[in-house]
Parts: C-alpha cells; structure tokens; sequence
C-alpha cells in the first residue's frame, strides 16, 4: 500500500486535495470515482512531503473538540458515518486535519470499521480511539462520541487551570531574570570597572557585586557547556536505560509541592474516565485497561496495569488499588464501600469532582503563595543591586560636599 497525494476535480469544476493509501493508481482512480471526482495529478508521499504535510501529527485537543462537535450534529441529524466523515473532510480549514479524515474515509470505503479505519490515524488521541471503539461494538456510537466529547472538555478545563495558575509566576519570573541577566551581562562590569576607580574603601555589598562582575567576565562562558553535558549525561541515561521512563515517572509523581496537585488531577480524570467508561457498557477491568491512556506517566501507566492484572486474577477492586501506590487510603475505602452497596459509579463521580475541585484549590493557594514570594525575591536582587551600585557613590558625594 502507498499514500498518493492527489489533486481532483468534481462533476461542478470544483478542486479537490488530499492523500489516500491504495495499491496503485488504478485504486486511486477508481477511489475517486466513487465519489464523482476526477483525478488530475497525483505524487506518491515521500519523507519530504510526509513532513511538510504532517500527515500523521496528532491534532490539538480544541481541534479534537470542535471535530468531534461537528462529528455529533452530523450523525444526530440522521446521515450515515461515510456522509459525516465526507461532510467533516469538505468543511476542513486545515490540511492535517483534511488529510486524516480522507485517510479515514478510504478505510471506510475499503469496508473496514470506524475504530479501525482510525487506528493508524493521529486524528484522535488513543482515548476518544477507543470511546469511538466501545461505541461501534455495542451499537451506541452517538453516545460513545457524547462520552468522548465530555472527557475532552474535562481535560481541556485541566489543562486550562494549569496554565492559568502558572501564567502570572512564568511572566514574573522571565521579566525577573530578563532584568538580572541584562543587569550582570552589560551593566555590571561596567559599574564594576567605575567603582573601582573610586580609589575609595567599598562597602561589603559593592565588593560582592565586584566578585560576581569577575566572575562572569571570566568564567561564565563554561555555563553554557555545562549545561549542555547534563543535558547530554540525562539524555543518555534514559536512552541506555540507566535512568527509566518509570524512575523519571515516579519521581515527578512525588515532587514536592506539584506533585500532589498532579495526583489530585490524575484521580479526578481516573475516577471520571471509569465512571464514563462503565457507563458505556465496558466491564471493570475492560475500563481499568483503558484507563491506561490517560496518563504519559510511566509511573501511573505499571501502577492500572498492576490494578487490571489483580482484577484480572479475580481480586476485588478496592483490594487491587490498595496494593497498588495509584490512590490515597481514603479513596479506597470509598471505592470498597460503594462496592458493597453497588454504587460504584456514583462514587466515582463523586472522587472525581471531589479532586477536580481539591486540586483547583490547590492551584489557587499556590498561586497566591507563589506572587508574592517571587516579587518579594526579584525585588531582593534588583534592590542589592541599587545598594551595592549607589552605596559607594552616595558617600563619594558626601565626602565631595565637605
């Protein structure tokens, strides 16, 4: 099989785009034709092309939602999953997303599912892959994609909290350093060299100003290699497996201070992914393991996988996360009551909303800790500054006045 990129033309001299995996161009031609186009020229895909057109990139999460938005207007208007997927490549605005659904469409018309004209497509994350999944298999595809809709939005929200609570400390922080390094690269050495024609003792400040001004004149050039052999030494540490992805995971699930509010997230979007997930239909450990995609952290990944093997060797649920190191006490006992009482979706609705809102707060008292700690701390170093350079020159004045 090869990827053509083509151009076309329709019965009302309109042009059409795009790239379709067939055999040969026979396929291609007869590809068209079945949806009254007309094949003009075609290219098939190099390395050069596949790079320009990122054929196979992922789209953005607002991406996602807005397709699958318009995804769900269509099929709840009645038309048939092909006619969606033609409407959704017509109003396409950009070429990455245009160009994986043509590929969608061509494993539709090739008489494959939906789920697997999308598995070797980046159009979607593996998450709504397997929402879209469950849905086909158990006859509630509208459903499955509503669920789908709803876990992206959640998860935009998070992403949205996140970078809310760490835009203000980010831009503080940038100014901050942007006036330290422009202070100590051009003005320093030059105030350096000036107060030291003073012929004058200095006040200990002026002298330690002086010190870091030698320093960086001399020696701050070696910063630079520096850091590039750390990076270098991290890099292939991880590469020959001195370092594994599951260490660097469990290490950024315990970091002091964001790693709680990592946790409380993951919890929040774990709890909801299994209520969505059992919801649809799915099983326990069937959810457990699609849970497995809601995390890049290798830490969380063996912690479900550990989770759905218990289960899978007939432990209960409550029993499998406690021997796991995934939730807090206290949630497992949630879990184990609720299982008791058969409320095992309610429950985890609750967790979740629980958790989304613990970690908001969380965020928020940060922030504010945050705010002013680092003004107080920029503030500090531009004030040494002011002292160290005016000291000197204040009493030279002085002594100048007598």
């Amino acid at each position: 099989m090869k990827n053509y990129y083509y151009r076309s033309i329709d019965n009302h001299q309109r042009i059409h785009t795009g790239c379709i995996q067939v055999e040969n161009v026979a396929e291609l031609e007869k590809s068209l034709k079945s949806r009254n186009l007309f094949l003009i020229e075609y290219a098939i895909k190099s390395e050069s092309i596949e790079n320009r057109f990122s054929f196979n990139k992922k789209i953005k999460i607002e991406q996602q939602i807005q397709l699958l938005f318009e995804w769900l207007l269509l099929l709840e208007s009645g038309i048939t999953v092909v006619s969606s997927v033609e409407s959704l490549i017509e109003s396409s605005e950009t070429l990455i997303r245009k160009h994986a659904l043509q590929a969608v469409l061509i494993g539709l018309e090739q008489g494959k599912p939906l789920h697997q004209a999308l598995s070797n497509n980046e159009v979607f994350s593996p998450m709504v892959k397997e929402f879209i999944r469950i849905g086909e298999n158990s006859g509630s595809l509208i459903s499955s994609i509503k669920y789908a809709y709803s876990y992206l939005e959640e998860q935009k929200a998070n992403q949205e909290i996140i970078k809310q609570a760490m835009l203000y400390p980010l831009f503080t922080v940038s100014v901050g350093l942007g006036a330290v390094i422009f202070l100590s690269y051009w003005m320093l050495p030059e105030l350096a060299s000036f107060l030291l024609s003073l012929d004058q003792e200095l006040p200990t400040t002026t002298m330690i100003l002086i010190t870091i001004a030698d320093w960086l004149q001399k020696d701050s050039s070696l910063l630079l290699p520096i850091f590039i052999l750390l990076f270098l030494i991290i890099f292939v540490s991880v590469k020959t497996g001195l370092i594994s992805h599951y260490q660097i995971g469990a290490f950024y699930w315990k970091l002091p201070i964001f790693g709680p509010i990592k946790q409380m997230i993951f919890i929040s979007q774990f709890s909801r992914l299994l209520s969505i997930t059992l919801n649809s239909g799915l099983t326990l450990p069937e959810a457990i393991k699609i849970s497995t995609h809601i995390s890049k952290n290798k830490f969380a990944e063996q912690q479900i996988d550990s989770i759905y093997k218990k289960i899978e060797q007939g432990f209960s649920f409550h029993h499998a996360l406690n021997q796991s190191q995934l939730l807090p006490k206290v949630v497992v006992s949630l879990i184990y009551n609720a299982e008791k009482t058969g409320r095992i979706i309610p429950c985890l609705d609750y967790i979740s909303e629980f958790y989304r809102q613990k970690a908001n707060r969380r965020l928020q008292k940060i922030q504010k800790l945050i705010e002013p700690c680092l003004t107080l701390l920029i503030g500090s170093i531009l004030a040494f500054f002011i002292v160290a350079t005016l000291g000197p020159l204040y009493e030279l004045g002085g002594q100048l006045g007598q």
